[in-house]
Protein backbone atom coordinates (compact mmCIF):
# COMPACT_ATOMS: atom_id res chain seq x y z
CA UNK A 1 0.00 0.00 0.00
CA UNK A 2 0.95 3.31 -0.49
CA UNK A 3 1.69 6.44 1.46
CA UNK A 4 -1.25 8.78 0.17
CA UNK A 5 -3.87 9.59 3.04
CA UNK A 6 -6.72 10.85 0.76
CA UNK A 7 -9.53 12.80 2.65
CA UNK A 8 -12.50 13.11 0.19
CA UNK A 9 -14.21 15.88 -0.80
CA UNK A 10 -17.22 16.45 -2.37
CA UNK A 11 -21.35 15.99 -2.30
CA UNK A 12 -21.88 15.28 1.46
CA UNK A 13 -18.62 16.37 3.02
CA UNK A 14 -19.80 19.55 5.34
CA UNK A 15 -16.61 21.84 5.12
CA UNK A 16 -16.26 22.69 9.15
CA UNK A 17 -16.00 19.09 9.69
CA UNK A 18 -13.80 18.88 6.45
CA UNK A 19 -11.42 21.33 7.66
CA UNK A 20 -10.91 20.09 11.30
CA UNK A 21 -10.82 16.52 10.17
CA UNK A 22 -7.78 17.92 7.83
CA UNK A 23 -6.63 19.61 10.68
CA UNK A 24 -6.34 16.37 13.08
CA UNK A 25 -4.41 14.21 10.47
CA UNK A 26 -2.24 16.89 9.82
CA UNK A 27 -1.72 17.17 13.50
CA UNK A 28 -1.32 13.53 14.35
CA UNK A 29 0.49 11.79 10.98
CA UNK A 30 4.25 11.77 10.56
CA UNK A 31 4.85 14.06 7.72
CA UNK A 32 7.69 11.88 6.66
CA UNK A 33 5.85 8.68 6.43
CA UNK A 34 2.46 10.23 4.83
CA UNK A 35 1.19 13.16 2.64
CA UNK A 36 -2.56 14.53 2.92
CA UNK A 37 -4.63 15.60 0.11
CA UNK A 38 -8.30 15.97 -1.17
CA UNK A 39 -10.03 13.26 -3.54
CA UNK A 40 -13.22 14.35 -5.29
CA UNK A 41 -15.86 11.54 -6.16
CA UNK A 42 -14.62 11.59 -9.98
CA UNK A 43 -11.26 10.08 -9.18
CA UNK A 44 -12.72 7.82 -6.60
CA UNK A 45 -14.36 6.23 -9.44
CA UNK A 46 -10.93 6.01 -11.71
CA UNK A 47 -9.15 4.03 -9.31
CA UNK A 48 -6.16 4.97 -9.89
CA UNK A 49 -5.75 6.42 -6.10
CA UNK A 50 -5.96 2.73 -5.20
CA UNK A 51 -1.82 2.48 -6.02
CA UNK A 52 -0.53 5.19 -3.97
CA UNK A 53 -3.41 5.08 -1.15
CA UNK A 54 -2.48 4.57 2.56
CA UNK A 55 -5.89 5.11 4.09
CA UNK A 56 -9.26 6.91 2.71
CA UNK A 57 -10.88 9.30 4.55
CA UNK A 58 -14.64 9.91 4.69
CA UNK A 59 -15.92 12.47 7.36
CA UNK A 60 -18.69 14.71 8.67
CA UNK A 61 -21.50 15.98 6.47
CA UNK A 62 -24.37 13.82 5.43
CA UNK A 63 -24.15 10.11 4.14
CA UNK A 64 -26.85 10.47 1.21
CA UNK A 65 -23.86 13.02 -0.47
CA UNK A 66 -21.85 10.22 -0.63
CA UNK A 67 -24.61 7.44 -1.98
CA UNK A 68 -25.79 9.92 -4.77
CA UNK A 69 -21.81 11.09 -6.16
CA UNK A 70 -19.78 7.64 -5.64
CA UNK A 71 -22.92 5.20 -7.13
CA UNK A 72 -22.39 2.28 -7.27
CA UNK A 73 -18.72 2.48 -9.33
CA UNK A 74 -17.33 4.37 -6.71
CA UNK A 75 -18.55 2.13 -4.13
CA UNK A 76 -16.74 -0.84 -5.81
CA UNK A 77 -14.09 0.69 -5.84
CA UNK A 78 -13.73 1.33 -2.52
CA UNK A 79 -14.55 -2.03 -1.36
CA UNK A 80 -12.28 -3.31 -3.86
CA UNK A 81 -9.46 -1.42 -2.06
CA UNK A 82 -10.01 -2.63 1.33
CA UNK A 83 -10.58 -6.12 0.19
CA UNK A 84 -7.26 -5.83 -1.14
CA UNK A 85 -5.52 -4.88 2.34
CA UNK A 86 -6.41 -0.96 2.11
CA UNK A 87 -7.74 1.10 5.39
CA UNK A 88 -11.18 3.29 5.04
CA UNK A 89 -11.88 5.33 8.08
CA UNK A 90 -15.04 6.87 8.67
CA UNK A 91 -15.76 9.68 10.86
CA UNK A 92 -19.95 9.98 12.15
CA UNK A 93 -21.24 10.47 8.05
CA UNK A 94 -18.43 8.27 6.62
CA UNK A 95 -18.77 5.50 9.40
CA UNK A 96 -22.80 5.77 8.79
CA UNK A 97 -22.11 5.21 5.29
CA UNK A 98 -19.82 2.02 5.26
CA UNK A 99 -22.41 -0.04 7.47
CA UNK A 100 -24.92 -2.73 5.88
CA UNK A 101 -28.20 -0.97 7.00
CA UNK A 102 -28.94 2.90 8.84
CA UNK A 103 -31.61 4.45 10.29
CA UNK A 104 -31.17 8.29 10.77
CA UNK A 105 -34.11 10.38 12.50
CA UNK A 106 -36.32 7.43 11.45
CA UNK A 107 -39.94 8.81 11.59
CA UNK A 108 -38.87 12.62 10.96
CA UNK A 109 -38.95 15.04 7.84
CA UNK A 110 -35.31 14.22 7.50
CA UNK A 111 -35.35 10.17 7.77
CA UNK A 112 -32.86 8.65 5.89
CA UNK A 113 -33.02 4.45 6.48
CA UNK A 114 -31.82 1.85 3.68
CA UNK A 115 -28.72 0.06 2.96
CA UNK A 116 -25.57 0.94 2.10
CA UNK A 117 -23.29 -1.00 -0.37
CA UNK A 118 -19.76 -1.02 1.62
CA UNK A 119 -21.15 -2.95 3.98
CA UNK A 120 -17.48 -3.41 6.41
CA UNK A 121 -19.77 -3.18 9.37
CA UNK A 122 -21.97 -6.15 9.84
CA UNK A 123 -24.90 -4.50 11.03
CA UNK A 124 -27.10 -1.17 11.29
CA UNK A 125 -25.61 2.18 12.62
CA UNK A 126 -28.84 4.40 14.30
CA UNK A 127 -29.20 8.06 15.19
CA UNK A 128 -28.74 11.28 15.34
CA UNK A 129 -28.37 9.86 19.17
CA UNK A 130 -28.99 13.06 20.52
CA UNK A 131 -31.97 15.31 20.41
CA UNK A 132 -32.72 18.00 18.29
CA UNK A 133 -30.50 17.65 15.31
CA UNK A 134 -30.36 20.30 12.57
CA UNK A 135 -28.03 20.33 9.51
CA UNK A 136 -25.04 23.25 9.28
CA UNK A 137 -25.83 23.90 13.02
CA UNK A 138 -24.68 22.87 16.77
CA UNK A 139 -28.24 23.05 18.43
CA UNK A 140 -28.02 19.11 18.32
CA UNK A 141 -24.26 18.99 19.50
CA UNK A 142 -23.18 17.99 22.56
CA UNK A 143 -20.70 15.79 24.75
CA UNK A 144 -21.19 12.60 25.55
CA UNK A 145 -19.07 10.24 27.62
CA UNK A 146 -17.66 7.38 25.76
CA UNK A 147 -14.75 4.84 27.61
CA UNK A 148 -12.65 2.78 26.15
CA UNK A 149 -12.04 -0.66 27.50
CA UNK A 150 -9.18 -1.57 28.94
CA UNK A 151 -6.34 -2.66 26.62
CA UNK A 152 -8.39 -2.12 23.56
CA UNK A 153 -5.82 0.02 22.64
CA UNK A 154 -1.93 0.72 23.44
CA UNK A 155 -1.73 3.18 25.77
CA UNK A 156 -4.95 2.59 27.36
CA UNK A 157 -4.03 -0.60 29.89
CA UNK A 158 -7.13 0.72 32.17
CA UNK A 159 -10.94 1.85 31.57
CA UNK A 160 -10.53 5.18 30.25
CA UNK A 161 -13.65 8.17 30.32
CA UNK A 162 -13.79 11.06 28.05
CA UNK A 163 -16.41 13.34 26.76
CA UNK A 164 -16.37 13.51 23.09
CA UNK A 165 -18.17 15.67 20.58
CA UNK A 166 -21.65 14.38 19.11
CA UNK A 167 -23.60 16.08 16.41
CA UNK A 168 -25.81 13.78 14.64
CA UNK A 169 -23.88 10.46 14.79
CA UNK A 170 -25.52 7.29 15.64
CA UNK A 171 -24.35 3.56 17.44
CA UNK A 172 -24.06 0.83 16.61
CA UNK A 173 -25.74 -2.48 16.67
CA UNK A 174 -24.37 -5.77 14.97
CA UNK A 175 -26.37 -8.14 13.35
CA UNK A 176 -27.66 -10.89 14.32
CA UNK A 177 -27.03 -13.52 10.76
CA UNK A 178 -23.23 -13.05 10.20
CA UNK A 179 -23.06 -15.45 7.35
CA UNK A 180 -24.54 -12.36 5.04
CA UNK A 181 -20.84 -10.60 6.18
CA UNK A 182 -18.26 -13.40 4.49
CA UNK A 183 -15.84 -10.43 4.03
CA UNK A 184 -15.56 -9.28 7.90
CA UNK A 185 -13.35 -11.59 9.99
CA UNK A 186 -13.98 -9.65 12.97
CA UNK A 187 -15.10 -6.62 14.69
CA UNK A 188 -13.81 -5.25 17.90
CA UNK A 189 -15.65 -2.73 20.03
CA UNK A 190 -12.68 0.44 20.82
CA UNK A 191 -15.52 2.41 22.89
CA UNK A 192 -18.92 2.36 24.28
CA UNK A 193 -21.41 5.24 24.63
CA UNK A 194 -21.67 5.23 28.59
CA UNK A 195 -25.15 6.72 28.85
CA UNK A 196 -26.96 4.71 26.81
CA UNK A 197 -28.72 1.12 28.05
CA UNK A 198 -26.23 -1.57 27.04
CA UNK A 199 -23.90 0.85 26.39
CA UNK A 200 -23.58 0.23 22.53
CA UNK A 201 -20.76 0.56 20.60
CA UNK A 202 -19.71 4.34 19.78
CA UNK A 203 -16.39 3.55 17.93
CA UNK A 204 -15.31 0.15 15.93
CA UNK A 205 -12.84 -1.46 14.29
CA UNK A 206 -14.01 -4.10 11.35
CA UNK A 207 -10.87 -6.51 9.89
CA UNK A 208 -11.78 -6.56 6.59
CA UNK A 209 -11.43 -9.59 3.74
CA UNK A 210 -8.32 -11.91 3.35
CA UNK A 211 -5.21 -9.62 3.07
CA UNK A 212 -5.73 -7.44 6.57
CA UNK A 213 -8.03 -4.64 4.89
CA UNK A 214 -9.46 -2.36 7.81
CA UNK A 215 -12.13 0.13 8.10
CA UNK A 216 -12.04 2.23 11.32
CA UNK A 217 -15.45 3.93 12.15
CA UNK A 218 -16.17 6.26 14.69
CA UNK A 219 -20.16 7.82 15.27
CA UNK A 220 -18.52 10.55 17.85
CA UNK A 221 -16.06 12.99 16.16
CA UNK A 222 -12.76 12.13 18.01
CA UNK A 223 -11.11 13.99 14.87
CA UNK A 224 -12.41 17.14 16.59
CA UNK A 225 -10.27 19.29 18.75
CA UNK A 226 -11.96 21.79 21.55
CA UNK A 227 -9.95 23.88 21.16
CA UNK A 228 -10.71 24.39 17.01
CA UNK A 229 -14.41 24.44 17.69
CA UNK A 230 -16.38 28.01 17.38
CA UNK A 231 -16.08 29.34 20.97
CA UNK A 232 -18.93 32.04 20.49
CA UNK A 233 -21.37 29.62 19.26
CA UNK A 234 -24.07 29.40 21.93
CA UNK A 235 -24.42 25.72 21.84
CA UNK A 236 -20.92 24.69 22.05
CA UNK A 237 -20.09 27.02 24.83
CA UNK A 238 -22.46 24.87 27.07
CA UNK A 239 -20.22 22.14 26.89
CA UNK A 240 -17.04 23.31 24.94
CA UNK A 241 -14.82 23.36 28.51
CA UNK A 242 -15.59 19.54 29.27
CA UNK A 243 -14.43 18.90 25.89
CA UNK A 244 -11.37 20.92 26.43
CA UNK A 245 -10.74 19.26 29.57
CA UNK A 246 -10.53 15.71 28.30
CA UNK A 247 -9.01 16.99 24.84
CA UNK A 248 -5.61 15.82 25.29
CA UNK A 249 -6.82 12.07 25.54
CA UNK A 250 -8.83 12.27 22.84
CA UNK A 251 -5.95 12.97 21.07
CA UNK A 252 -4.25 10.33 22.13
CA UNK A 253 -7.06 8.35 22.01
CA UNK A 254 -7.03 9.65 17.75
CA UNK A 255 -3.11 8.71 17.28
CA UNK A 256 -3.91 5.02 18.59
CA UNK A 257 -7.08 4.51 16.47
CA UNK A 258 -5.06 5.75 13.19
CA UNK A 259 -2.39 3.43 14.48
CA UNK A 260 -5.22 0.54 14.13
CA UNK A 261 -5.04 1.56 10.50
CA UNK A 262 -1.42 0.89 9.47
CA UNK A 263 -0.93 4.37 9.71
CA UNK A 264 2.72 6.00 11.10
CA UNK A 265 1.78 9.60 13.81
CA UNK A 266 4.37 11.77 15.48
CA UNK A 267 5.55 10.61 18.60
CA UNK A 268 4.75 13.66 19.71
CA UNK A 269 1.73 17.21 18.84
CA UNK A 270 0.93 20.05 20.16
CA UNK A 271 -2.71 21.09 21.13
Amino acid sequence: MGQEVYVYEGPGAAMVSSNLLLSALQRCLCPRSHSIEHISPQQIKLGKWRESCAALVLGGGYDMGFLKSLGAEGADMIRDYVMQGGTYIGMCAGAYFACDYIEFEKGTKMEVCGDRPLKFYPGKCTGSIVSNFKYDSEQGAAALPITIPAKTLPGFANDCTLQAYVNGGGFFSPNSSRERFPHVQNVQNLALFDTFGGRPPAVVKCDVGQKGGVALLSSPHVDFSAFELDPTDKYLMKFQRELRNDDRVRERFLKSFLELGKLRVKVNSSL
